[in-house]
């Protein structure tokens, strides 16, 4: 099995290992010595054993969001205040541990070869728009740690857009994809997106309506006792005809933390009912979701693996390939209807 980097996807350093989740993260929840599930079929094995091939320029490179992030993700449990800035980073680190538990679980499973696979940490953080959804549920004390929902679906080996990360007594509810909330926060956006033989997306992008449209995430909504962020993310297709044409107009401008890198603000919502607001800067802003009892909170990560599912289209001029690709796509929503069924 091939040695490559879950970062950049190039040859990795034998001596080089890369904690998905981080060292800090396992220690604060006091799991270093507690086994973890990534897959029913494989067998359990301690979190500090977690690790995964990385080149030395990968390790030293994140090292350093690590480091940013963990200040910022323990602020957040102690209910201190956190910037948009803050939050951007924390956005970049929940891209990160989705990628690196997808590249993970096909290390585990032997198919790292066998898929080949084009998406990396280093390709997929910060590159297409995000969203999370926070809140708190009961637990008992001897009950907390870390766990995950979403990450054994066919849905999420096929595209590895939206999961759940339980810290303590946190949820953590997160999803990232081409123009999943742009549209509906007022931002350029493409009513179809394709995905041709070579995997690369396609948009037809049209000018933002300079307003915010509820739900931000077509057919989904936050849950009532939820803290939700989004942000619109354009790095992606930032050539200069489209930066011009599309994200100098005054209202992108007015609402992103880097117009010319392609990163949106922050945008914040509590709870279904309330407002979607524009985080301006220099606003901090104190995450209190109310506690929810129950396990309901697992169902929203699977109709955000159906939503993602169902907004790419194939436009390979190969019609066998096309009739493959739904066949694919249908069937993986079968396969998370059966998931989302056990869990309620």
């Amino acid at each position: 099995m091939a040695k490559i980097c879950i970062f950049c996807g190039k040859q990795a350093q034998s001596k080089n290992k890369e904690h998905v989740i981080p060292q800090w993260l396992i220690k604060h929840t006091n799991r270093a010595d507690k086994p973890i599930t990534i897959n029913p079929d494989l067998p359990e094995f301690k979190f500090m054993s977690f690790t995964f091939p990385a080149c030395t320029a990968c390790n030293d490179k994140y090292a350093k969001l690590e480091s940013a992030v963990k200040p910022i993700m323990l602020d957040l449990m102690d209910k201190k205040a956190i910037t948009p800035e803050q939050i951007n980073l924390l956005l970049d680190w929940f891209d990160k541990v989705r990628i690196g538990l997808w590249l993970g679980h096909l290390y585990l499973n032997k198919k790292i070869d066998e898929i080949n696979p084009h998406i990396f940490i280093d390709n997929r953080t910060g590159k297409t728009d995000r969203m999370l959804s926070i809140e708190k549920f009961k637990t008992n004390p001897g009950d907390q740690g870390i766990a995950f929902t979403g990450i054994h679906t066919p849905s999420f080996e096929l595209a590895p857009c939206a999961w759940q990360m339980i810290i303590n007594d946190y949820i953590f509810t997160n999803a990232s994809s081409h123009m999943l909330v742009s549209g509906r926060l007022g931002f350029p956006y493409s009513n179809k997106m394709y995905t041709p033989d070579n995997l690369k997306c396609h948009l037809n992008l049209e000018n933002g309506k300079n307003r915010i449209i509820k739900p931000i995430i077509k057919g989904w909504q936050p849950t009532n006792n939820s803290i939700t962020f989004y942000q619109p993310i354009f790095s992606s297709y930032l050539d200069s005809k489209t930066q011009e044409k599309f994200y100098s107009k005054k209202y992108v401008i007015d609402h992103c933390l880097d117009s010319a890198n392609g990163r949106g603000g922050i945008f914040y919502q509590k709870g279904n009912s309330g407002a979607v607001e524009y985080l301006t800067r220099p606003i901090s802003i104190n995450v209190k979701p109310q506690t929810i009892i129950g396990t309901r909170f697992i169902l929203p990560v699977f109709d955000l693996q159906d939503i993602v599912t169902k907004s790419y289209e194939c436009d390979s001029a190969n019609p066998v390939t096309r009739i493959a690709y739904e066949k694919e796509r249908q069937l993986k929503l079968l396969q998370n209807e059966y998931f989302r069924r056990l869990c309620k």
